[in-house]
């Protein structure tokens, strides 16, 4: 696509003016999105820190307070006495509050009623009268058999609890901090913290304390520490690769959990990748640190991670409003500077650039008067700048330019007096020779004066007669093709008119050209090896220039052959319309020199003044180098091309026309057909 100056100029203001706006919006953008992105990832990983050890302390203390209890001499000899019960006998009813009596599905349950109503249950009904119902405790012995709870439990054999197992390995037991699990009391998501009982003195396990942690206890912990952050927090088990609860939109916390994974993984790829991924996140591990402090059994504890994360986009809002704020202000300004620039560069770019491009025009249209800078004072199209020099050049050109033609056109008309009179005044005095050299023949002949024949001693003046008049008449021969060439070569109206558009047959062209160079073909012993097709259409041009074409290329072609040698005028239709015509010779081939540049004018590979044209017929005679340039011309008038390529004897000369000038031919293919093998000359 082509872009006026205006457009061009428009392209300009704008790259200008927006380019630096571009520039800037990116700056902001990018320092901005960095050190935002920086920033709260390090506040978001400083609150996951605080997070993880608030959730950690917070369970601890509540292995410390469950511990306390298990140390006290009571629960001791409470779980003691009960270590005889090894299975339930009845199945336990539904899960009822503590303050109401437990009754099964057909009337009062004792054995439910024993479990909630002892002096132990009493005892842990006051431990967790304050939690509001997010704490339970059941008190299990030796056996996996709960026998005391602050209420009616689901289950009174916790054997084939997962934790059951891991608590119960040793002699003294394992304190467990368990994953998240739905409690069957309340049917809300739990943390198990089961701690061991042991014997005074001795250190023997005697049963267990469990505690379920309502998972709402420790979101009131996490909420504390986010009053006014936007951020999803979650609670991640790395060990199951499952949250353990969410606060927050749950598809952002999905993201944030991936994005954990990923930078987990070792793909850490800077601020960039955290924009790119979407999601922001802190996190921070949950360290149980004074588990050791606490009890002295081993402990068992979960493996947390805090997961705090936002969407990039909430992150960067502030960002992307100062950068609209931003855009806002520099558009406008822009939009003024444009304007402004516009209207400058109009008046002081446009406008005389139209006015050059209207010069010019007019200079083409032969308009050599036109002026640029006028004498006039309001005229202030053309400033004391790089425009006004051109127009000043211009200017100056013009009447150069002008007084050039004037000068063009005397010597053209020279030129043409000049041909005019040679036209008249060398072509009558060379007919007049040629003229004179017949009538000589004849009156010799009349004179009983014949040609001797060769070896004839005796007529010795006789053959110097005729070898005279002989001479004379081949050299006025020659001086008639010199003049001939020469005019066709430099005559205006030839070439700076289209040729003559008539149908002709070219197959009669050809053999009448054949039939002219016949008699040097015969006189050198040569055979012209002529093949033609069936049928050749009918071909719009001017017959003589392309009889011309053929005759020079014929004519060098039996020139530069030796005496016996074969001459080939081979003729093809091609594809798209083309004719073909191909003249080979035997001789020794074009010397290096003529072949660089072989349509100039008399370029012959000798010394032009030193040419020895002779006789057409005459084995190596040089002309003037006029043939192939005229060849050259009429082949250009008829919109075709010529080539010539060297042959391992001889030289092959191929043009190429199209049978009708003024149709839209394709070009011609550059494969030439097989020719048919040449009929007997």
């Amino acid at each position: 696509m082509q872009f006026g100056i205006r457009r061009k100029l428009i392209g300009t203001l704008v790259l200008v003016g927006l380019l630096p706006m571009a520039l800037s919006l990116m700056a902001i953008l990018g320092i901005g999105a960095r050190d935002r992105i920086n920033t709260v990832q390090d506040a978001y990983v400083e609150l996951a820190s605080a997070c993880a050890h608030a959730i950690s302390f917070q369970l601890e203390a509540e292995v410390r307070r469950v511990s306390f209890a298990a140390t006290l001499p009571e629960f001791v000899r409470f779980i003691q006495q009960h270590n005889n019960i090894r299975s339930v006998a009845i199945k336990p009813a539904q899960t009822r509050p503590a303050t109401r009596p437990a009754t099964g599905p057909t009337g009062p349950h004792e054995t439910i009623s024993a479990l909630i109503n002892n002096p132990i249950a009493r005892r842990i009904r006051l431990i967790t009268a304050d939690k509001l119902g997010l704490y339970h405790v059941l008190v299990i012995n030796r056996h996996g058999i709960v026998i005391a709870s602050d209420v009616a439990p689901e289950v009174l054999n916790v054997r084939k609890k997962w934790w059951w197992k891991i608590a119960d390995s040793g002699i003294g037991g394992t304190c467990v901090i368990g994953s998240v699990f739905s409690d069957p009391i309340t049917g809300l998501p739990s943390i198990p913290i089961v701690v061991p009982v042991v014997q005074p003195g001795s250190g023997v396990l005697v049963g267990f304390i469990l505690e379920t942690v309502d998972v709402t206890a420790l979101t009131y912990e996490l909420r504390l520490y986010l009053p006014q952050s936007q951020a999803v927090a979650q609670v991640y088990d790395q060990k199951l690769n499952s949250p353990v609860f969410v606060l927050g939109n749950a598809s952002q916390a999905r993201i944030g959990r991936q994005r954990y994974i990923a930078l987990h993984g070792g793909n850490r790829s800077g601020w960039i990748g955290d924009f790119l991924a979407g999601c922001l996140i802190g996190d921070a591990t949950v360290k149980f640190s004074r588990m050791s402090s606490i009890i002295n059994q081993p402990a068992v504890v979960p493996h947390w991670s805090i997961i705090l994360s936002q969407s990039s986009q909430e992150i960067l809002a502030p960002i992307l409003r100062q950068a609209e704020m931003v855009a806002l202000a520099g558009g406008l300004l822009i939009l003024g500077l444009f304007a402004l620039g516009y209207v400058i560069s109009k008046r002081e770019i446009i406008y005389p650039i139209l006015r050059l491009r209207e010069a010019t025009s007019a200079v083409g249209r032969g308009e050599l008067n036109i002026r640029l800078l006028s004498q006039e004072p309001e005229d202030v199209m053309f400033r004391s700048d790089e425009l006004g020099e051109l127009a000043r050049d211009f200017d100056e050109m013009t009447r150069r330019l002008a007084a050039n033609v004037r000068q063009f056109e005397q010597a053209a008309k020279a030129k043409q007096r000049f041909m005019d009179l040679a036209a008249h005044e060398l072509r009558s005095p060379i007919s007049h020779i040629m003229t004179t050299t017949q009538l000589i023949f004849r009156q010799l002949a009349n004179a009983g004066i014949a040609r001797p024949e060769p070896g004839d001693a005796g007529h010795a003046s006789a053959a110097e007669i005729y070898k005279s008049v002989d001479s004379i008449l081949k050299n006025s021969r020659r001086l008639s093709k010199i003049v001939t060439d020469l005019l066709k070569l430099v005559q205006e109206d030839v070439f700076t008119t289209k040729p003559r558009r008539d149908p002709f047959d070219l197959r009669k062209v050809i053999l009448d050209v054949c039939d002219q160079q016949s008699g040097f073909i015969t006189a050198r012993k040569q055979t012209l090896e002529l093949v033609l097709p069936d049928v050749i259409p009918t071909m719009l041009g001017d017959s003589d220039k392309i009889g011309d074409i053929l005759s020079n290329l014929l004519s060098n072609a039996i020139r530069f052959s030796p005496d016996a040698a074969v001459v080939r005028v081979i003729v093809n239709v091609l594809v798209n319309e083309h004719i073909e015509l191909i003249v080979e010779d035997s001789g020794s081939g074009m010397p290096q020199e003529v072949m660089a540049g072989p349509f100039e004018p008399f370029k012959t590979g000798t010394d032009t003044m030193q040419h020895h044209s002779g006789d057409a017929g005459e084995e190596g005679s040089r002309g003037l180098g006029l043939g192939l340039a005229i060849v050259r011309r009429f082949v250009d008038l008829h919109e075709g091309q010529i080539f010539i390529r060297p042959l391992p004897t001889g030289t092959q000369v191929k043009v190429i026309l199209p049978l009708n000038p003024d149709a839209d031919n394709p070009a011609p293919p550059t494969v030439t057909p097989a020719p048919s093998p040449p009929p007997a000359a």
